[in-house]
């Protein structure tokens, strides 16, 4: 039985694929969130993410950024104001054939 990765794929190309190729999201800071102990379903006031988003290498950084920003301020729910500030974007590194 082959070991599986907590991504749930076990073979070896998905998990290097799924590292270094397909994009990944974390949320890297937040203000205005409350503790989880008294979190709830309601409305904030005002709330703010910082975000790290992985791009495949070939995916130009700063063409990423702007089509996230156009995403997210597009349509926003319930009359939110909703702003997008990219503050670093670069490309990854895509060797080239031997």
């Amino acid at each position: 039985m082959a070991a599986r990765h907590a991504s749930g794929a076990s073979d070896l190309t998905e998990l290097v694929l799924n590292r270094t190729w397909r994009p990944q999201l974390a949320v890297t800071g937040a203000e205005g969130l409350p503790p989880l102990g008294s979190a709830g379903n309601v409305l904030r006031p005002c709330t703010a993410l910082k975000l790290s988003l992985r791009l495949p290498p070939t995916l130009d950084g700063v063409r990423a950024g702007e089509h996230v920003k156009q995403v997210l301020e597009r349509d926003p729910p319930y009359g939110c104001k909703v702003g997008f500030e990219l503050e670093k974007a670069s490309s990854g590194w895509n060797a080239p054939a031997l």
